[in-house]
């Protein structure tokens, strides 16, 4: 509303969720400034953007997010590559949901 007629996210570059202050793509270099400053004003070490996609898989694969949708959220064309990449992370929950279930059936005998 602020940009009024300036805004181009009008047919422009679709649904985004995230834009310039006219509505369209923003620029790699002005994402990279805000996270650093932001990082700063956190006190967080610095990290590159892309280590806080990795952040969000392995975050919702521990809180049981089924594969399937991390692999959808991260915008993979195939849950394979989710897997491939997160496999390891799957794989500590699988074993993690067996000792649990294995404590669950020793407590019921």
């Amino acid at each position: 509303m602020k940009a009024g007629k300036e805004w181009d996210g009008e047919g422009g570059e679709g649904d985004l969720v995230f834009t310039s202050e006219r509505g369209g793509l923003l620029q790699p270099m002005v994402v990279r400034r805000e996270l650093r400053s932001m990082l700063k004003a956190a006190d967080i070490e610095p990290t590159r953007f892309h280590a806080l996609r990795h952040t969000a898989a392995t975050l919702l694969l521990a809180d049981g997010t089924p594969l399937f949708d991390v692999s959808r959220i991260l915008g993979h064309s195939q849950i394979a590559t989710t897997s491939d990449i997160y496999g390891h992370l799957v794989a500590e929950m699988t074993a993690g949901a067996a000792a649990r279930m294995d404590a669950l059936l020793k407590a019921k005998s």
